[in-house]
């Protein structure tokens, strides 16, 4: 399946200002969706609403356990562009369910 390519420009979804924080529709839950997994936080609704490599990334990771090669060989990718879809769509992820970003170490900090 040919991939979509973003118009230059393009936030893909996200938030434009800075704070902003949308809270994603809830849809009903029927017994055929992912409104069964519901959680109170919405997770599970946002990990739905990711683009497909993303989606497929963080179900085989973080919630399947696979580690990245075997991902890798799975989905005919490098393991970096793994990783790559992987941080995109944890990113993502953050910002819809409005958390906080985790701060990165400083080089040279030996905590």
């Amino acid at each position: 399946m040919p991939f979509r390519s973003a118009p230059q420009g393009a936030h893909f979804g996200l938030p434009s200002r800075r704070g902003a924080c949308p809270r994603p529709a809830r849809r009903p839950a029927g017994p055929a969706t992912a409104g069964r997994l519901s959680s109170r936080s919405g997770l599970y609704e946002a990990i739905t609403e990711l683009p497909t490599r993303q989606f497929t990334v963080i179900v085989f990771k973080y919630l399947l356990g696979y580690e990245t090669p075997r991902i890798a060989r799975f989905m005919g990718l490098h393991e970096r562009t793994v990783d790559y879809h992987g941080r995109k769509g944890t990113e993502r992820l953050r910002v819809q369910l409005c958390l906080p970003a985790t701060p990165r170490p400083k080089k040279g900090d030996d905590k």
